[in-house]
């Protein structure tokens, strides 16, 4: 009676076996320790990435993040034991140095006729930085700090690669400037108010009161309840 039925439609891969794939990577392929470069294969599907000739498990997309040094290609299959590999690209990976840290001498708050030395942990390798700026000349273990910054210490490997410190604050109290204090309102007033006083110093301050320290005022501002001088 002419009656008929087609089944669904099922999609075939035909590997080129004259056409090998080509990998494109998107950056370089030396880099530091905690980076990584992509490889991308120009063909969409079919693909098996592989290291050193070992399959790595689960990759096998068009593309392949690489973080580790070593031969990377990618083969494409058709399933039917029909494959086809591209040439490989080599990656060097170099090691990054452990981040350094810093040992101050005394105090980081000091007067301005006095100094703090900072030492990195690092040996060799180190470039002082001040305020983001590398320091120039100062490449030693150590640093002979007199003036107010945020400093950290740089270091570099032969291969390029770098780790930087945590910042480390240093204020310098100017002796031949001294701080002035700014009431926020009159210095006469009944019992039960207050007046605020505030230093021109952001740091490194201590209140007294007619000559006597106030224990714990060290903030740039002082509530002051109490008549004295």
């Amino acid at each position: 009676g002419g009656c008929q039925a087609i089944s669904d439609s099922v999609k075939a891969t035909v590997i080129n076996l004259q056409t090998p794939p080509v990998i494109v990577a998107d950056g370089p392929l030396t880099f530091c320790d905690g980076d990584s470069v992509v490889f991308s294969s120009t063909s969409p599907t079919g693909n098996q990435w592989f290291r050193n000739g070992i399959i790595i498990n689960g990759a096998t997309h068009q593309t392949y993040s690489a973080t580790l040094s070593g031969n990377y290609n990618v083969q494409l299959s058709s399933g039917g034991g029909c494959t086809v590999n591209s040439a490989p690209q080599a990656v060097t990976v170099n090691p990054a140095p452990p981040k350094p840290t810093i040992a101050a001498s005394g105090p980081l708050t000091f007067c301005s006729n006095d100094s703090v030395r900072l030492t990195s942990s690092a040996p060799v390798g180190n470039q002082w930085v001040k305020d983001g700026v590398n320091i120039q000349d100062s490449v030693s273990t150590t640093l002979l700090v007199r003036n107010s910054g945020a400093y950290q210490v740089r270091v570099g490997l032969p291969g390029g690669c770098q780790a930087i410190s945590d910042s480390i604050k240093v204020n310098v109290i100017n002796l031949l400037t001294p701080p002035v204090i700014t009431p926020d309102g009159p210095l006469t007033f009944c019992d039960g108010d207050s007046v605020v006083l505030s230093s021109t110093s952001a740091t490194g301050n201590q209140w007294f009161k007619d000559g006597i320290v106030i224990a714990g005022a060290t903030n740039q501002n002082y509530s002051a309840k109490i008549s004295g001088g």
